[in-house]
């Protein structure tokens, strides 16, 4: 799809690839020598590559339906992925698994979505709207998309004209989510044309918990994290200023979502900065205290579809940070005030350990000098040897496998949910694969109460590279969907 573009005009693709990864997709990759190729004809046979481009986003769905004559509910697991077009498919089996259609060219492409992209080549332009990200709820799944429209001025492809749409089963139709794409265009209108969308930050994401009751989606519209941070608009002081286009963080419920209301700055470390969300219960018995934000694209728990989660991961940096929730329940009394969005004391107060993870600062007692919160000693704790940004996790009963910027993938083995102090090899033939130099933005394994290499493990990783002029010759047959499943033995294109 996007090599239509790139025919048509080289900077196309630097273009779209700031909108659709935000700030996962920031640098470029160098040299056109293809090590994955390289490797993996040295190991496996390559299989056909059903499910290729730019995948943000691997979700997880569950569909409820209703027996007319008995009155049961039945529950079927779905995964979804975009890659400017939707694609689905059922892991849930009829015993009670998560193994069903663990093989390549399983993808169903949902042809309900309206206006699904395509490319006219009469006139050498896109019809339809590229899906760029999705994300999922207890009852929802939404999808965010924008049209590609070519600037003759300045000889360039640019995303415009977003779109928030949400669907409450499977090819069913898409309905468009009016409210937020009125708030989008809106905070858009207040851009500067000559910057390319470069200088927006629209973070649509979710917690993708194993646990249905616990999935809860959000977008964020305005804020930090854009292409170039400078560009940015309405970063900081101006979270939840509608009038200024900031809508900050909104919860989404589909046709319902109430688009004027945004979190309060600061509720559960929600910022201008949030990329990411967590659900665990934090034992105060709220409700609304259990979802927890990261200024990180990686963040995730050992939750399973059966157990509740012990420990929450996040990246900061190359590092994999660590805490386990007993010593976050253990320290709720340390809270502190914090510096609000007009830069002024806040009247509420914001767990130390959500403070220090997401970079907030109160001032001095006499009030004159900004400083850092911090968590209590020894509560977030740390795991080495990642070799660059950390931008996507994903849990497995053994051990947490690790996503980066241009340095492919690692992993860290497990204790009962605790990592070890540094990452260890591979054992499967994924460091050959998931390899420097390129990015891995998603991770996804079906069911995290199994073993890496267990009977019944699927697991998903997206793997793009960042388009320059010294990599113009790069194979693009490498970027999209790999995964591995315990009966094929190895990692292969998906």
């Amino acid at each position: 799809m996007l090599k239509n573009i790139n025919k048509k005009n080289k900077k196309t693709y630097k273009i779209l690839a700031a909108f659709l990864a935000a700030s996962t997709l920031t640098t470029a990759l160098t040299g056109c020598f293809d090590p994955v190729f390289s490797s993996v004809r040295k190991e496996v046979k390559l299989e056909n590559a059903a499910i290729s481009g730019f995948i943000n986003s691997i979700v997880r769905f569950t569909e409820s339906s209703t027996d007319s004559e008995s009155g049961s509910t039945k529950e079927k697991e779905y995964l979804f992925l975009q890659n400017g077009r939707i694609y689905f498919k059922e892991i849930s089996d009829d015993n009670g698994g998560y193994t069903k259609n663990a093989k390549n060219q399983a993808w169903t492409h949902d042809s309900s979505f309206p206006a699904s992209l395509s490319y006219n080549y009469d006139n050498s332009e896109y019809d339809g709207r590229y899906v760029c990200r999705l994300a999922s709820d207890s009852k929802y799944i939404y999808a965010l998309a924008f049209t590609p429209v070519y600037n003759e001025t300045y000889s360039r492809n640019e995303p415009r004209d977003l779109h928030l749409y949400y669907t409450s089963s499977v090819m069913s139709g898409w309905t468009e989510i009016t409210s937020v794409t009125d708030a989008i265009k809106d905070y858009v209108s207040r851009l500067k044309n000559t910057n390319f969308m470069m200088d927006s930050s629209i973070q649509l994401f979710c917690t993708n918990s194993p646990k249905k009751e616990h999935r809860k989606a959000f977008i964020r519209i305005g804020g930090g994290s854009p292409y170039y941070t400078n560009m940015a608009v309405n970063q900081e002081y101006n979270y939840g200023n509608k009038e200024a286009g900031n809508y900050g963080i909104i919860e989404l419920n589909g046709g319902d979502t109430d688009a004027e209301n945004c979190i309060p700055f600061g509720e559960n470390g929600a910022s201008h900065k949030s990329l990411s969300a967590v659900y665990f219960d934090e034992g105060d018995e709220n409700e609304n205290n259990n979802i927890h934000f990261f200024n990180t694209s990686a963040s995730d728990t050992n939750e399973t579809f059966d157990d509740e989660a012990t420990y929450v991961y996040f990246g900061n940096g190359s590092l994999l940070n660590w805490y386990s929730i007993e010593d976050y329940k253990a320290n709720l009394s340390e809270s502190s005030k914090y510096i609000d969005t007009e830069g002024k004391l806040s009247d509420t107060e914001l767990a130390l350990i959500d403070a220090e993870i997401n970079g907030f600062s109160t001032f001095d007692s006499d009030g004159s000098t900004k400083k850092d919160l911090k968590a209590p000693e020894n509560v977030i704790q740390q795991t080495k040897g990642a070799g660059n940004d950390i931008i996507s996790l994903c849990l497995t009963k053994t051990s947490i496998i690790i996503g980066t910027k241009e340095y492919g993938a690692y992993r860290a083995m497990l204790t009962n949910g605790k990592p070890d102090s540094s990452t260890k090899d591979f054992d499967s033939n994924a460091s050959t694969i998931m390899t420097k130099p390129y990015v891995i933005p998603v991770l996804l394994n079906t069911n995290p109460a199994i073993g890496e290499e267990e009977e019944g493990s699927a697991i998903y990783s997206s793997m793009i590279f960042h388009y320059t002029q010294s990599t113009a010759s790069a194979d693009y047959d490498n970027v999209g969907l790999w995964s591995y499943y315990k009966s094929r033995g190895n990692w292969n294109r998906e």
